[in-house]
């Protein structure tokens, strides 16, 4: 029995790696599997190809922050000066007291970096002078490209400053007790160069500042930003508010449509029907509210629209393509199956012929700095060989390519 039991599970083996040959790829033939004249192996129509290269960010906690076709900017910390020791106190770690300014650069996808050094960030409207133990910072918190390809930049100014007596000593929690702070952001719009084409201050509650980590800009050039209280506040670029969106709930995503309108994916607790109160909706600039139509889709991660969809969302480790109306998005391809981690990505975006740009990033094996790599994934089609030309130049493929995968031919 044992020899026989070894020949059936031979053949059951067999015939279970020819099953799943044949299920791999789309057939050119209409994938009917009638015509078995024209080749042995079922030949994909097209498959997604992804390429990679590793980035090199000169700078400080340099930090990627817009795609573009030609390369990206990124922005970094520069030391520009020290701050005294406080009277008591001793550096816990080198550059504790540092002083550091953001810088601006644009790298193309060779490596060739040019820094904008017309860029100057707005500096603390306080004066520090006779205040004890006053610190300033200024930051980046996002930068984003307007419909003129101008850069805008959010900006964040932070002072604190102690008023406790001089005879309180800076570790007594009369000291901590004391402690003033001014928190402002800032809207500055650049050239290419760094040049400053116009700054203000924006209109909000210092107290309770807005979220900027989801901040776009609508079709008018309007700079959105989620209320810290629910719902969205735009901004227009001289800082005074456009508009105010209200609902009690939470922005999980905002981005850009493929013709340019915003889009929020919210929850709103005011909603009875969750499949209502979890959606997407687009907002309308002239109105300033959001479109009547809403979009239940399953997912928290987007990426801008382009090519040819309205928008991409990812659900399930799956790329899906999306257009506003549709029942459910089109399936494009698994990120593990093109070697991506996309809990990593940190910068995505499509182009016009629909490649797949990103930025993904981790830390190093010590923890210290983030390590960046650019990817870009396009489709491969073997009816339309010319599309193999459109790749990005970065053809460093993988070793542990899945096989559903084509390698590119030059």
């Amino acid at each position: 029995m044992r020899p026989n039991m070894k020949r059936f599970l031979s053949l059951l083996l067999a015939l279970s790696l020819v099953l799943a040959l044949c299920a791999c790829g789309k057939s050119e033939n209409g994938g009917n599997g009638s015509d078995t004249s024209a080749s042995p192996e079922a030949t994909p129509e097209f498959a997604y190809v992804s390429d990679f290269k590793k980035l090199e960010l000169p700078g400080e906690n340099a930090a990627p922050g817009i795609l573009t076709d030609e390369g990206f900017y990124y922005y970094y910390m520069e030391k520009v000066g020290e701050r005294p020791v406080p009277e008591g106190q001793k550096p816990e770690y080198e550059g504790q007291f540092d002083i550091l300014e953001p810088r601006i650069a644009f790298s193309d996808f060779e490596g060739q970096v040019t820094q904008l050094s017309a860029y100057v960030p707005n500096q603390p409207e306080i004066d520090g002078e006779g205040l004890r133990d006053f610190q300033a910072s200024v930051s980046i918190y996002k930068l984003l490209l307007n419909e003129d390809c101008n850069i805008v930049v959010l900006e964040n100014v932070y002072c604190s400053w102690s008023e406790a007596p001089d005879n309180v000593k800076s570790g007594d929690p009369e000291y901590y007790d004391s402690l003033s702070t001014d928190n402002s952001y800032y809207i500055q719009v650049l050239d290419k160069t760094g040049a400053q084409l116009s700054s203000c201050k924006l209109s909000v509650d210092e107290s309770n500042p807005p979220d900027t980590y989801y901040a776009c800009l609508d079709d008018k050039g309007n700079l959105l930003l989620p209320a810290p209280d629910g719902g969205i506040q735009a901004f227009s670029m001289d800082g005074q508010k456009s508009y105010d969106i209200e609902f009690s709930g939470y922005v999980y995503s905002m981005f850009n449509l493929k013709d340019g309108r915003a889009a929020a994916f919210c929850y709103d607790m005011d909603e009875p029907d969750y499949n209502k109160a979890m959606a997407l909706h687009v907002i309308d600039s002239e109105k300033g509210a959001f479109e009547a139509d809403s979009y239940d889709l399953d997912s928290f991660e987007f990426i801008p629209g382009g090519g040819d969809y309205d928008a991409y969302y990812t659900a399930s480790g799956q790329l899906y393509g999306y257009n506003l109306g549709d029942e459910e998005g089109q399936p494009l391809f698994n990120w593990t199956n093109c070697n991506v981690n996309n809990s990593m990505i940190q910068l995505s975006r499509v182009t016009g012929d629909g490649i797949i740009q990103g930025i993904s990033g981790q830390w190093d094996d010590n923890g210290g700095d983030r390590e960046y790599e650019y990817f870009s994934i396009a489709i491969s089609g073997l009816q339309h060989p010319e599309r193999r030309h459109q790749l990005q130049p970065f053809q460093r493929q993988r070793a542990h390519r899945d096989k559903g995968l084509l390698p590119v031919q030059q």
